[in-house]
């Protein structure tokens, strides 16, 4: 079969889905052990396709081409018939979306605590159930069945979750499943989230300017802040943008803590747009990997309403990927917590644990402590409420997905 006609065949099920980047944070390391199970028949005729690239990759090709029923798409080529896990590689949007239209099941077995969860969101909005962790943003998406319990023994727990629901797979039942996953979404739409963000801007918000480190969609969070703008828009709000980085400069994004600290073309910048347009309104998406609190310098005098939307944990942890808990979030942020909370050899990258906390404080200075702070999740409302000032006013307004409407 070619590429094209295998993603349309849904003969064989259940058919679950992997789309992430292949390293352990996202529990690549589990869906290989799931994968295991297919090829060694020890689940039924189920198939796995996994979408991304990654550290994990050699691990992946490692541990599965001894297997008759493995197959590497990612160079192209035909799949063979039998194939029960096919790589594909890195692709596109458009892929992707293809592969969610043709899956039964989402796996989503992400080790760090989820802000939100937009790739779980894009899949039930396509009426694909999502497997994954009981904690964080991604618990509102997961029906009581997928609901993995998290911590001690979670990795054993994930597996027995797909074990089960390979077992007693249905079509009537997957049609059920898929019907009320569908029901959850709609909670989450563009017009959903417009009206929350109207209600607490106001009447008097009529311009706003949006900043925030890069303009690249690198990642799912920077393609919904691009749909945020166009929504904005539509809605009659006068919208400018600032971007730290124009582009997908990879050497800034991994420097980016360096990069920010003596980022006085941005103040600059900042200070000229604020002069030209005289926003009602700064609405700050991403600050610390780019722009940094020099950056931020003219927001000093600015008089006008500062919004902050919290995207993930940066604020309160040097690695946020290592959250793996809610009880992990403390009302204070101390460069104590951030090295105690570093684990493994994250540990030995102290000066950046340093240079990320004194920075923290810096931007806290400047503008977390005032102003409308905006988090996607239930969960990060009391550590968002305890870090910014009394003055402040903290409130939940969900992401939508930018693919739907």
């Amino acid at each position: 079969m070619t590429h094209l006609d295998f993603a349309r065949n849904r003969s064989v099920s259940p058919r679950y889905v992997f789309v992430w980047r292949l390293v352990r944070e996202k529990g690549f390391d589990i869906v290989i052990e799931a994968a295991k199970e297919f090829l060694s028949n020890q689940m039924r005729k189920g198939l796995l396709e996994i979408y991304g690239s990654g550290p994990l990759k050699a691990d992946l090709l490692m541990e599965l081409s001894r297997f008759p029923g493995f197959f590497d798409a990612s160079q192209g080529g035909v799949i063979t018939p039998g194939a029960q896990v096919v790589y594909f590689g890195q692709v596109n949007g458009t892929r992707v979306t293809e592969a969610l239209n043709r899956a039964h099941y989402l796996l989503m077995p992400s080790r760090f605590l989820e802000t939100f969860g937009l790739s779980a969101l894009e899949a039930i909005e396509s009426g694909v159930p999502v497997i994954g962790f009981d904690q964080g943003g991604l618990r509102q998406f997961l029906l009581t069945e997928h609901r993995v319990p998290a911590g001690k023994g979670s990795r054993e727990n994930f597996l027995d979750t797909v074990r089960n629901t390979d077992g007693i797979f249905s079509g009537a039942n997957w049609r059920r499943q898929s019907l009320s996953v569908m029901d959850v979404a709609k909670r989450f739409g563009k017009a959903q989230w417009m009206e929350g963000v109207r209600k607490e801007l106001g009447p008097k918000i009529h311009k706003i300017l949006v900043i925030s480190d890069y303009s690249a969609p690198i990642g799912g969070i920077e393609t919904h802040i691009r749909g945020s703008l166009d929504v904005l828009r539509d809605a009659g709000y006068e919208v400018e943008t600032l971007f730290g980085m124009e582009g997908n400069i990879r050497s800034i994004r991994y420097l980016g803590l360096l990069f920010s600290w003596a980022n006085a073309a941005f103040a600059f910048r900042l200070w000229a747009k604020l002069r030209k347009f005289r926003p009602d309104a700064v609405w700050i998406h991403s600050e610390v990997r780019c722009i940094g609190p020099v950056g931020l310098l003219p927001l000093k005098r600015y008089s006008g309403e500062i919004v902050k939307t919290y995207h993930d944990l940066g604020y309160f942890w040097a690695f946020p990927t290592q959250f793996t808990a809610e009880s992990q979030l403390e009302s204070r942020v101390s460069f104590a917590s951030f090295f105690d909370r570093s684990l493994g050899w994250h540990r030995y990258f102290v000066l950046h644990i340093l240079a990320k906390f004194f920075q923290v404080l810096a931007i806290r200075n400047i503008v977390v402590g005032r102003g409308l702070h905006i988090v996607p999740s239930e969960f990060m409302l009391p550590a968002v409420r305890n870090f910014v000032s009394p003055e402040a006013r903290t409130v939940k307004i969900p992401h939508f997905s930018p693919h739907h409407p």
